[in-house]
């Protein structure tokens, strides 16, 4: 994994997992970004290599979809939160799919968090 990929990694995380969600526990807080690139090279190389090209593309895109030279990791919060919504709900399967590759990947490591379990078994009835 690339130091621009390990940052566009670490901006998308900081963007699907703010601390205004109902738990409260941001991405950063729960080491996200860092347990996903421990995660990489587990992966069979077939699987690692395409979720790293979803992620330089999703990058690459964002700079395509602003008109100007820059890294997601250098946008702005809400270009940010901008492009996520593009992505999400983009005409294009393939720019969709590859998307939610992506969020599925970071949704799940989320999840398993310690600190995310602790959080959703508190606020259970």
């Amino acid at each position: 994994m690339t130091d621009g990929q390990r940052r566009t990694l670490g901006a998308l995380a900081d963007t699907l997992f703010p601390a205004e969600r109902p738990l409260y526990l941001d991405a950063v807080s729960v080491d996200l970004a860092p347990t996903i690139a421990a995660w990489l090279p587990l992966l069979p190389t077939p699987q690692r290599t395409a979720l790293l090209a979803a992620l330089t593309t999703f990058d690459a895109g964002f700079s395509v979809w602003l008109g100007r030279a820059v890294a997601f990791a250098d946008g702005t919060a809400a270009e940010r939160r901008a492009w996520v919504e593009a992505v999400a709900e983009a005409p294009s399967w393939p720019v969709r799919k590859a998307f939610e590759a992506l969020r599925f990947a970071l949704l799940l490591h989320y999840a398993e968090r310690p600190a995310v379990q602790a959080a959703i078994t508190e606020r259970r009835p």
